[in-house]
């Protein structure tokens, strides 16, 4: 009979001298040192039982058994095989599992566990095998008992198939015991060396594996760098092709940003053209991804210094930019596009060709971090593979604006010498054909009603005719300017009223005068027609109503500044500008608005003169007109006028008075055409004055040699026969009468009297255009004569 243990003891016996034999669960004593030899558990309640198992496995404990029984016996020592086994003994499967988890902790695990059934109080053999293998899966494991409350298909259905129970009942043979533990302990020594040999195997594949995909990463980052190369060469080969082909810096632009999205990606990018000799940048693309669209974008002005940042990639070489903030924008930033994402990553290069900086590139994402290093050495190569091409293209646009604005000049040069001499001649005819009318007129009542309607409606003809010829000389230059220091203001002031009336009330007008303008040179009937030709110009661009403003300004340019206007120059200048909210302009259109009889009206609703005349006005007083236009949105005409330093005297203009006087004095009259000399003889006669009348200034001279007395007037032509011009035909006469009174005629008189009125003002003589009324030259004449200043001197 066995006696149960009422406490827990746990002992341990070795094959080693010197081991202590029992450890004490909960007791102060040292753990045994660590067998060299399998370890064994044993977890039985029954003291004798964990005795005969260290007289079967325990080594020394058998040898002192051996020799005690020869000495009571007298038998010889045995010679069966003993174990040389570590074991380790505990009463309770609680017991069991703490050493079991302390050898594991020791990294000396249990071979093998001999576990009994029934061990009361605590848990019994089935659940102190779970409890084990739940620590240790490897365990080999024997139960052994003389009566066993499970049978074997309740023990496999509770642990499932599984080679590492065994059941040994009680009572046990030392030998099957001694064999069953050399072979339990024997397979779990092969189980752990094939695990770790697994392992060992596993451990190699992962290295191997993961060298494998170490290799396979860096062979797809290589296949992919090589891809990207063969991109990029693939790309740089086409742009070089496309570039030859190219003829626009716009053009050559789209293809390279286009180029740099292939590459690099980009949410909105930039193109400028620099120029070191002005230090500025000239706008060529800007474009911006708005609602996945690339749109083209205008900056508030071109021509303008480099950012800061700009700057930087000019003198420095590339900038790559990766903002914190992107709501913090660089100094002098030119926002364009969608101003509400700002850029958090840019790339910014400089465009070189030969060591020259000829622009700048830079591409941006609204995505933090979208750049790189190598980012920003693509970006430098795609710019520095196209600088030369844009150079080419740079050279070769300025070369052909230069061409096509002397073409356009040479052009404008020709209709105006054509409008010019058709003009002179027109002139001429309307002189006649008014001037007659008017004499008749003169008498009305030897005339019917409907004649003196007739002859009335002959004249207002004959001065809407005289209107055109005037267009044509100002589109021309060959007006003759009388010129003075002139206030735009005032002028804008002055005819705002007649203006409301020329637009009607479905427009609105808003003038914006400055107060303190610079003055202007300038001849103010010549400006009202230019500002009244605007003014209706933009009234027919809104047929269905609209705003409609005028403004006055003083601007100073510089170098810079001046190259934003096709006809820029650096100066201070006077600007007077109109803008309208009309239908704009085409872009087909625009190059052709100022020449004489385009028209994009119906037939019958323009002349095509009204633009072409502001235009040589302007020009004749050595201005500009910049014109800025949007179809759809509107259209604004500025004329740049150079401000005078110092004004001259400001007289108002005169009025007519009203009566055609008369006089004695003795008039030369010198005009080559016939009906012309003999119109305006019969008129000066009319009114009492005594004409003497020449074909030719050289018929003149030879005349006044005889005349006597001298004459008070003489009333010529510019542009005679016979090698004598009027203005020679006056220095002439004047070299030997000083005080002779002169007045030019001439319906083309630019080649003559070139593009100002020096020569008239500088020999104290008048200028009449023609045709004129025969009233005006009477009037004229008279205060001439009279010594009164001339109207608008």
């Amino acid at each position: 009979m066995h006696d149960h243990q009422s406490g827990s003891v746990v002992s341990r016996a070795g094959v080693n001298a010197g081991l202590a034999p029992v450890a004490r669960a909960g007791g102060g004593s040292n753990p045994s040192p660590v067998p060299a030899h399998h370890r064994i558990l044993l977890i039985d309640d029954t003291v004798a039982i964990h005795g005969d198992f260290r007289k079967i496995l325990a080594d020394d404990d058998a040898e002192m058994l051996d020799t005690a029984e020869a000495e009571l016996f007298g038998v010889s020592k045995r010679t069966a095989a003993r174990g040389n086994f570590a074991l380790d003994s505990a009463y309770q499967g609680q017991d069991g599992l703490k050493l079991l988890q302390s050898a594991i902790a020791e990294g000396h695990p249990y071979a093998l566990a001999f576990v009994d059934i029934r061990m009361p109080p605590g848990w019994d053999g089935i659940e102190t095998i779970a409890q084990l293998w739940a620590v240790d899966p490897d365990l080999q494991v024997v139960i052994s008992t003389a009566y066993s409350d499970y049978s074997w298909g309740e023990i496999s259905q509770r642990f499932g198939t599984t080679d590492n129970l065994v059941i040994l009942k009680k009572p046990f043979d030392n030998i099957e015991v001694l064999q069953l533990t050399h072979a339990l302990t024997k397979k779990w020594s092969l189980t752990r060396q094939a695990k770790r040999q697994v392992e060992a195997l596993d451990e190699m594949v992962k290295e191997r594996t993961e060298q494998l995909r170490s290799t396979n990463r860096e062979l797809v980052l290589e296949i992919a760098e090589r891809k990207r190369a063969e991109a990029r060469i693939e790309a740089f080969s086409k742009l070089g092709q496309q570039l030859s082909a190219t003829e626009t810096a716009r053009a050559a632009a789209e293809i390279i940003v286009e180029i740099a999205r292939q590459l690099l990606g980009w949410d909105a990018c930039l193109l400028d053209l620099y120029s070191a000799s002005e230090d500025s940048l000239s706008h060529v693309l800007y474009a911006d991804l708005i609602a996945g669209r690339r749109t083209a974008c205008m900056p508030d002005y071109d021509h303008r210094p480099p950012s800061l940042l700009a700057r930087k990639a000019i003198q420095q070489g590339g900038q790559l930019v990766l903002k914190d903030d992107p709501t913090r924008m660089e100094p002098r930033t030119v926002p364009f596009g969608d101003a509400s994402r700002p850029s958090a990553s840019i790339l910014i290069v400089p465009i070189r060709n030969d060591g020259d900086v000829i622009g700048v590139l830079s591409i941006q994402s609204y995505q933090p971090n979208a750049y790189d290093h190598a980012s920003l050495e693509l970006l430098q190569a795609l710019a520095d593979h196209c600088g030369g091409a844009l150079d080419r293209i740079k050279t070769e646009e300025a070369l052909h604006a230069t061409q096509e604005q002397l073409r356009q000049s040479q052009k404008l040069e020709a209709i105006g010498q054509l409008a010019g001499g058709v003009a002179h001649d027109f002139n001429n005819l309307l002189t006649v054909i008014r001037g007659n009318t008017e004499l008749v007129l003169m008498n009305p009542a030897q005339l019917q009603p409907m004649s003196v309607d007739c002859l009335t409606q002959a004249v207002a003809a004959a001065d809407r005719a005289a209107k055109l010829t005037r267009q044509l000389l100002a589109f021309s230059r060959k007006q003759v300017m009388q010129s003075r220091p002139l206030n735009l203001s005032e002028i804008v002031t002055n005819l705002s009223k007649m203006l409301r009336r020329i637009i009607g009330e479905h427009i609105e007008l808003q003038c914006t005068c400055e107060p303190a303008l610079p003055l202007v040179e300038a001849d103010a009937g010549m400006l009202e027609q230019v500002l009244v030709n605007l003014v209706v110009n933009s009234r027919d661009a809104m047929a269905r109503g609209g705003q409609l403003g005028i403004k006055t300004a003083v601007l100073e340019l510089d170098a810079v500044q001046s190259r934003a206007y096709e006809e820029g120059r650096p100066g201070r200048f006077v600007t007077l500008s109109v803008t309208d909210s009309g239908t704009g302009i085409a872009p087909e259109h625009l190059p052709r608005i100022f020449e004489p009889f385009f028209t994009t009206k119906d037939v019958g609703k323009g002349t095509g003169l009204g633009l072409a005349t502001a235009y040589g006005i302007v020009k004749q007083h050595h201005g500009w007109i910049d014109v800025s236009t949007t179809v759809g949105v509107g259209s604004t005409f500025t004329l740049f006028l150079p401000a005078i330093e110092s004004p001259g005297p400001l007289n108002p203009r005169g009025e007519d008075s009203g009566h055609s006087p008369g006089g004695k004095e003795t008039i030369l009259l010198v005009e080559d055409e016939d009906s012309v000399r003999l119109l305006t003889r019969r008129l000066l006669e009319k009114f009492g004055y005594t004409v003497h009348e020449a074909a030719s200034g050289r018929a003149a001279l030879e005349m006044c040699r005889s005349l006597s007395p001298a004459v008070d007037l003489l009333l010529t032509d510019i542009i005679m026969p016979e090698g004598v011009t009027g203005r020679d035909l006056a220095d002439q006469l004047r070299a030997t009468n000083p005080q002779l009174k002169v007045i030019f005629t001439s319906g083309y008189s630019g080649d003559i009297l070139g593009h100002d009125t020096e020569v008239v003002g500088q020999t104290n003589s008048r200028f009449l255009a023609k045709p004129c009324s025969p009233q005006l030259l009477l009037e004229t004449i008279r205060q001439y004569l009279d010594g009164v200043p001339p109207t608008g001197s």
